[in-house]
């Protein structure tokens, strides 16, 4: 039997897992249906729902949990406190968003997203509350309900974008563009009825939902913390939806001052940050569950002094998630015409994709290094690291992206940049507390075994589709996923082997 705490881990990571891959996933139906103009316009977008999403629900969720699995009474007064808080800013919220749409599409410099950004507004209403009910069931350790809610939400939200984008693709991309961000209303609420009707069918019980909170004056201090908490959560979280709403408004206009016309702007901005980074994540599904199964390891670690035990399993982390993220990109930019073909039915995709290739082998490092240093205390490191990063990439965009014949590269190098500032200081913080991150035989050794097995396993698979003049998609599909398969036989190949002495 596995322990709960093991359970309850195992349930929430593999449901963030499933929630991500469907994401991924929706993405390429939706491409195919509304191009790189119409995906450019539902990042754009989204890039303001991000925002907002956060603004309104990162800090309270969070606090609210920590809180009720503390203590049940004071959480549940809270929660109740929340609710009635956010439930009105949500609907001011949404009504400005609401009535300024026209406003807000300006500003973006993009006329045709004021329907988009009114399909939006329903759901800024709703998130906060689905938020705070979340974060109030996390603190009972209703995990398996959260997971739910969560996988539920995405797939309504897929359908539902997916459904309304197939009509209205008929009439204008512009309206077919608001059908995908109005699927963002249709998840949340989807989710926000199953979970209420379970506090409803939970309210007549006398435990542990049904609690009459008693507040006495010595508790009233609690509000005053539980706000200080929130914000304080909320300046964590804030950092990557201000640098994706940042680069929704300054690339778009940097590329048509570098001499693209409107669309052609949309079209490129949607083809990097809206599809090609979708394709280059794929691998950083592997990279993620790593993370998500490592770290209650990496916290017993930590918490209880095995600092030889915490070194030896960071520096093979570290390891795997570079080998990994190494063979990915080596993949991504070999298979950069197959993967574009499959997804957009043509090579458009190819140099986006050759460009931000080693894009899963940053993201794997920078999860993991953060990761490691909030388990070592250390939260005010990756915060200021990521602030960095974001300013940085602001500014790379804003000289680059502007540079005539530089559109794609410019793009994917701010991209790239955001992840290589945060690495670099994270790995330097990581290097004062623990020594030889790195152990240079084992790591040479399994560099080695990569760089001839994805070789080989590139050569093998050319050859056995070589006889193919013309690729369909099945073939294609089979194609990479052979490949793939390579890299993941060579990592278990070159892991079989004994350790290598230190």
């Amino acid at each position: 039997m596995l322990p709960v705490l093991i359970k309850q881990f195992l349930v929430r990571s593999s449901a963030i897992l499933l929630v991500k891959a469907i994401g991924v996933l929706a993405k390429l139906p939706l491409f195919r249906m509304v191009g790189g103009e119409g995906m450019g316009l539902y990042q754009i977008a989204y890039s303001l729902y991000g925002l907002l999403y956060v603004l309104l629900t990162g800090g309270f969720s969070t606090a609210l949990s920590i809180m009720t699995a503390r203590e049940y009474r004071q959480g549940l007064r809270m929660f109740r406190f929340s609710i009635l808080l956010l439930a009105p800013l949500g609907a001011v919220f949404g009504l400005f968003v609401y009535v300024n749409a026209a406003i807000i599409a300006d500003w973006f410099g993009k006329p045709e997203l004021e329907w988009a950004v009114r399909c939006l507004a329903p759901a800024i209403v709703i998130v906060p509350l689905l938020g705070v009910i979340r974060g109030f069931l996390q603190g009972l350790q209703y995990f398996g309900l959260i997971a739910f809610s969560e996988v539920l939400e995405q797939c309504a939200r897929v359908g539902a974008m997916l459904i309304l984008v197939a009509i209205w693709i008929q009439q204008d991309i512009a309206l077919a563009v608001g059908g995908a961000t109005f699927g963002a209303f249709a998840g949340a609420a989807v989710a926000l009825l199953f979970l209420s009707l379970f506090l409803l069918a939970q309210s007549g019980k006398s435990e542990p939902l049904g609690v009459a909170p008693t507040v006495s004056l010595s508790e009233q201090p609690t509000t005053l913390l539980f706000l200080s908490s929130s914000l304080s959560i909320l300046g964590t979280r804030i950092i990557y939806p201000i640098s994706d709403f940042l680069n929704a408004w300054i690339v778009p206009k940097r590329l048509v001052e570098s001499g693209y016309s409107g669309r052609e702007a949309t079209a490129i901005f949607g083809e990097i940050t809206g599809m090609t980074v979708a394709v280059v994540s794929i691998p950083t599904i592997i990279t993620s569950a790593l993370c998500h199964i490592l770290t209650a390891h990496f916290s017993a670690d930590w918490e209880q002094k095995r600092r030889a035990d915490f070194r030896q399993r960071t520096r093979r982390s570290l390891e795997v998630v570079f080998l990994w993220g190494l063979g990915s990109t080596l993949l991504l930019f070999h298979f950069a015409e197959e993967l574009s073909l499959l997804v957009a039915g043509n090579d458009s995709l190819a140099k986006a994709i050759r460009y931000l290739a080693v894009y899963p082998l940053l993201i794997g490092l920078r999860e993991l290094t953060t990761i490691l240093l909030w388990i070592m205390g250390l939260q005010k490191e990756p915060l200021i690291a990521s602030v960095l990063g974001t300013l940085s990439a602001v500014a790379v965009n804003y000289v680059l992206v502007a540079v005539p014949g530089f559109g794609y590269a410019g793009v994917a190098v701010g991209i790239l940049t955001f992840e290589f500032v945060v690495i670099l200081l994270n790995l330097l913080q990581l290097k004062k507390q623990v020594k030889e991150l790195l152990v240079a035989y084992s790591f040479l050794r399994h560099t080695v075994y990569l760089l001839v097995g994805v070789f080989l396993g590139v050569v093998i698979t050319d050859y056995v589709f070589a006889s193919f003049a013309r690729l369909s998609t099945l073939l294609v599909t089979g194609k990479v996923m052979m490949a793939g398969a390579s890299l993941v036989l060579t990592l278990l190949f070159a892991y079989a082997k004994p350790a290598a002495p230190k």
